[in-house]
């Protein structure tokens, strides 16, 4: 099987993917795996490589990371010679009418794995009949109890880039909701982990609502440091939400592999109610799931302010959802149950795969 992606070198949730896939298929014993790893543009140059160098066989299986890069094969790639295919579709890489248009040969994949229902649905109404399978994400870190006592103070956290193409992740919307918060009497420590050059942009917003005395950017921590702040925080706020366009990318979150760390941690979480956020929480339960509004938002931070012992079961469901639904295994599983569909053209029980 031939593992083909771009580069790993940025940090964030499809580069988490990619590195968790890559480990899967490295561990079954059953694959012969071999990698394409490449910056974008260079995709023609590298697939001349690997037919001269004997890599594409007639048995091999080709497992695409990105739809784009998959397109690109589709129209290269001669009927006469198409490989069994697998197309990771992470987010809104194929979401709406955009999503069609860099992705528009995604049908032709045997199979398609998605990272949430959402994208799952969103695939279905641009390709009817494609065959989509849902594979639970994991997060980086294993679930873990912190104890934080009733009289700690409530303090709560977001963890995302502070790119300006990513303005979806709702910084602004959190900022407005401590600003109406503030004006009740009610003052939160709100610490923004992440880095990006939207970030003068948000000091300035803060200042201009009068809460920058409140809010700590801490620009990029490792991930020891990250799990200290997921410690000593009560809630995690990122009300993520979908931007939809006729003509351009959409934007939103394809799952949102940091409500699952958050959960990790105890963490109940904060977020929109449309897109692939929407597996990760249960709304009212292990979290909320609202309208991109900074007034329902700063109503449930209250709520949870004022109803400490509630925010804490919260957080211990969401500990839960995670341990026993978006665990490694799981992630794992379904992927290599995928694979098997697909070399052996029907479901079957688990065996080893002759791949070459």
């Amino acid at each position: 099987m031939v593992l083909i992606s771009w580069g790993f070198s940025r940090n964030g949730g499809v580069q988490e993917v990619s590195r968790q896939v890559l480990d899967t298929l490295r561990k079954d014993p059953s694959i012969v795996l071999k990698t394409l790893f490449f910056p974008r543009y260079k995709i023609l140059a590298r697939c001349v490589r690997a037919f001269a160098n004997g890599m594409i066989e007639h048995d091999t299986v080709f497992f695409f990371m990105h739809p784009q890069i998959f397109n690109f094969f589709a129209e290269h790639w001669p009927l006469s010679k198409w490989p069994k295919t697998i197309v990771w579709a992470h987010g809104i890489d194929v979401w709406g009418n955009f999503g069609k248009q860099i992705a528009p040969n995604l049908d032709r994949a045997n199979k398609i794995l998605s990272s949430s229902h959402y994208t799952a649905a969103r695939i279905h109404e641009n390709f009817p009949n494609a065959d989509v399978t849902v594979v639970p994400l994991a997060p980086f870190w294993e679930p873990a109890f912190h104890y934080r006592p009733s009289s700690a103070p409530f303090e709560i956290l977001t963890l995302a880039r502070l790119a300006g193409s990513e303005r979806y992740k709702g910084h602004d919307l959190v900022l407005e909701a401590l600003s109406i918060l503030k004006g009740r009497g009610i003052v939160i420590n709100y610490h923004i982990i992440g880095t990006g050059p939207d970030e003068i942009r948000l000091r300035r917003l803060a200042s201009d609502f009068g809460i920058l005395s409140q809010v700590f950017f801490h620009g990029f921590l490792s991930d020891d440091k990250v799990c200290e702040f997921f410690a000593r925080s009560s809630v995690h706020v990122m009300p993520s939400f979908v931007v939809k366009s006729d003509h351009q990318i959409w934007s939103g979150e394809g799952l949102g592999l940091a409500y699952l760390e958050a959960a990790c941690h105890g963490l109940p979480s904060i977020a929109c109610d449309e897109g692939g956020q929407q597996d990760c929480i249960r709304h009212e339960e292990t979290g909320y799931l609202i309208p991109p509004d900074p007034h329902i938002i700063s109503a449930r931070l209250e709520y949870l302010f004022k109803n400490r012992e509630k925010c804490r079961q919260m957080g211990e469901r969401a500990r839960r959802l995670v341990a026993e639904n978006f665990t490694h295994s799981i992630f794992s599983n379904t992927i290599l149950r995928a694979l098997r569909h697909v070399f052996l053209g029907k479901l079957c029980r688990p065996q080893p795969i002759p791949l070459s």
